[in-house]
């Protein structure tokens, strides 16, 4: 446990330990060895329909690690999966993750006060949670979980609204079907990020694929009504893993990466030039279920 490692240009520390629910809880810290101040970290969510997926997986330490190469330092975590408990449980997780690092963040070089969140798919939906109650929910504590930036990529944002399109993945969060969840509804709201909107909103980047058949756009479309000044990139072409659109995943993690370096540095980039990347499109699934996630798994490893 919490091993470092400094390899190429990147110092890391791996599986520390954040905390325990029903197992203890893990993340990945990893930053470019060139800088001695404290700098903002970004805590990246991993997808997998709340019950897959893990801090090793692609997502994790490669989309993520743009943000190293920006000046900041990119986090990886692990939470409960919704096989090992139910919602809350994740929500709970993630802030205790948020509060490690501004706890004990200057052992690993970050500035505590400085902290982003993202996430893709099922992450994102749990990073937008985390960023938009922030104080303005029952899961705080003394030490504050409210981020000061946060960007959701092809985010399922209404699970009401998904489980009632027939997404049983999003009903198993809860631990119910589609045909039950009705009898934990207030529960199932709580979960909502559009609930916990208000008129002071950490800076918010939205990305969906426009041909997105697992979750769709309108969620994000929702999300960025509900915060007008957000950012809403709409990927032309793109599915739920940005395949076949006119940016890759690395580039939306790029993009991604400016935005939350612009925030914490107020400087000005230049847009990294966008290289359109061709892969085989993923076949249509009506319903997003635990079987669509098993039979994808070897997907969701690398792109999630």
């Amino acid at each position: 446990m919490n091993e470092k490692i400094i390899k190429e240009n990147y110092i890391s520390y791996m599986n520390v330990e954040y905390s325990r629910s029903v197992k203890p809880l893990l993340m990945d810290i990893i930053s470019s060895v060139d800088c001695n101040e404290l700098r903002p970290a970004v805590i990246y969510l991993h997808g997998g329909g709340w019950g897959n997926g893990s801090k090793d997986n692609y997502g994790g330490h490669v989309w993520n690690l743009a943000m190293a190469d920006l000046g900041m330092v990119a986090v990886s975590i692990n939470y409960t999966l919704k096989r090992e408990a139910i919602f809350p449980q994740q929500i709970i997780d993630i802030k205790e993750a948020i509060r490690f690092l501004r706890t004990n963040g200057k052992q690993y070089g970050i500035d505590g006060d400085k902290i982003a969140i993202w996430g893709h798919s099922s992450g994102a939906h749990l990073a937008m949670l985390a960023a938009l109650s922030g104080n303005h929910s029952k899961w705080e504590n003394e030490t504050s979980s409210i981020v000061q930036a946060c960007a959701s990529v092809a985010g399922a944002i209404d699970l009401y609204e998904a489980i009632k399109d027939g997404d049983g993945a999003a009903a198993r969060l809860f631990g119910k079907e589609i045909e039950t969840i009705d009898e934990i509804k207030d529960l199932v709201d709580l979960a909502n990020p559009l609930h916990y909107v208000t008129s002071s909103m950490p800076p918010t980047m939205i990305v969906h694929g426009e041909d997105d058949l697992f979750v769709p756009i309108k969620h994000s479309q929702r999300l960025h009504d509900a915060i007008p000044k957000s950012i809403f990139l709409k990927v032309k072409d793109a599915d739920h893993f940005m395949i076949n659109g006119d940016l890759s995943m690395m580039n939306v993690a790029r993009q991604i990466a400016i935005f939350f370096h612009g925030i914490f540095f107020d400087n000005n980039i230049n847009e990294i030039e966008i290289n359109i990347d061709t892969y085989k499109k993923i076949k249509k699934k009506d319903d997003l279920d635990d079987e669509f996630f098993n039979q994808y798994s070897e997907l969701f490893k690398y792109y999630t």
